[in-house]
């Protein structure tokens, strides 16, 4: 009997210490992700002008690129118009595939995205774009005009709310059509709140008309009108 039992003792053992099954073995350690794929750009596009929003001389552009596989980030690089200077705050590190910049108006700049992990890093291509100037207003001079009877003279004032120079031209009219051949004064010149005369200008008993066209040197006109009628 006692045989017995030992004998089952160490056939238990051994079952219990052996190395059968999968249970006692070790996982394989997985690769690792290779560097990141190819990037490509979509906005802006190349050779673009771009509006952006904002106003002034500073305008928003939002800066679009593809994602890139196996990529953990993005660094977008924004140059200036000598194609080596990084704009303020750039590279820009980025997780997504967007990001929106302040830029100057009516400047010239190129981009490009580098895509990165921890095995590496790939770079899209380097695109050039603009972007839209602001636009310039400029106010339209202005002339006003009286008569003076009693000295037969046409007077003019003239004014320009930026102060450009300005030229203009008079004509002088029997029955206000103002035909090329009654200009009396053309392409004078004239500044800022001077004022011009025309004297005897021949008023007698019958009606004369008078227009006046200011131009500036940005070529903005108006036209100014004025008339003496004759009345019994």
């Amino acid at each position: 009997m006692k045989k017995l039992i030992y004998t089952l003792f160490t056939i238990i053992l051994f079952i219990s210490c052996g190395g059968g099954g999968n249970g006692g073995g070790t996982e394989p350690t997985p690769e690792p992700d290779p560097a990141p794929g190819s990037i490509s750009l979509n906005s802006p596009s190349q050779n673009e002008v771009c509006v952006g929003n904002g106003t002034g001389s500073v305008i928003t552009q939002n800066i679009r690129w593809s994602s890139a596989q196996f990529a953990t980030s993005y660094n977008l690089s924004i140059f200036g118009s000598d194609g080596t200077t990084h704009v303020q705050g750039s590279p820009f590190t980025i997780t997504g595939t967007s990001k929106s910049v302040n830029l100057e108006a009516g400047k010239a700049y190129s981009y490009k995205v580098t895509a990165i992990n921890a095995q590496g890093s790939s770079n899209s291509a380097t695109w050039p774009f603009t972007t839209k100037g602001v636009a310039t207003v400029n106010s339209v001079p202005q002339a006003t005009t009286t008569i003076d009877i009693e000295n037969d003279r046409f007077t003019i004032s003239f004014s320009d709310n930026d102060g450009d120079a300005m030229t203009y031209d008079v004509y002088i009219s029997s029955d206000a059509i103002f035909d090329a051949n009654e200009i009396v004064s053309t392409n004078v010149s004239v500044t800022h709140g001077e004022t011009k005369n025309i004297e005897n200008i021949g008023l007698t008993d019958e009606s004369l008309w008078f227009k006046v066209v200011t131009t500036d040197e940005y070529n903005n006109s108006s036209v100014s009108f004025d008339a003496y009628i004759w009345t019994n």
